[in-house]
């Protein structure tokens, strides 16, 4: 999706620009596919992020079924819950720069 998307960007400036290609459409188009790069990486790493969250709430789940004494299940969650507000708190930062980018970027 993302190599059609800028390619159908490159296809289209360079079919309006009849007289052939200038500096000013290759800059254009080096610009928009670095941007895109840039935002497309700032969202994978968003989405690794969340796995990796989701992953330890359900290891923490599986190890209390499995293992865990009720007396041990108090201090492990007060661990993984403060694991949890410190990556959000940062995926939430990164989540409005990345709508706000998005949201100027996009026409």
């Amino acid at each position: 999706l993302w190599l059609a998307c800028n390619g159908l960007f490159a296809w289209h400036h360079l079919k309006w620009h009849h007289e052939g290609v200038d500096t000013e459409v290759v800059v254009h188009i080096g610009c928009f596919v670095v941007v895109s790069t840039v935002l497309l990486s700032m969202a994978f790493a968003m989405v690794g992020v969340c796995r990796c969250l989701n992953t330890l709430i359900d290891t923490f789940c599986c190890e209390v079924v499995d293992e865990m004494l009720v007396t041990e299940v108090a201090h492990v969650w007060n661990l993984t819950q403060a694991v949890l507000r410190k990556a959000s708190n940062a995926i939430e930062q990164c989540l409005l720069a990345l709508g706000v980018v998005v949201g100027l970027v996009v026409p």
